[in-house]
């Protein structure tokens, strides 16, 4: 089970990638209090990036601000 659309749309745009040779990393936040910082921070140290993906209100919500 995966939470929020995004993570599913994520995931397949993660094998499109792979399939083009490109490693890509998906993190499903499951709660967003208290939220995964750490898996954040680590995924981030590992690769350079991140991209917050979701389906929310564009003000207020998790990753609109």
């Amino acid at each position: 089970m995966v939470y929020g659309v995004m993570v599913s749309r994520a995931l397949e745009a993660a094998q499109a990638l792979a399939a083009e040779g490109i490693d890509a990393e998906v993190v499903d936040l499951r709660t967003l209090s208290p939220w995964g910082k750490e898996s954040v921070l680590s995924s981030v140290r590992k690769t350079g990036r991140a991209v917050v993906a979701h389906e929310a209100v564009r003000q207020g919500g998790f990753g609109a601000e």
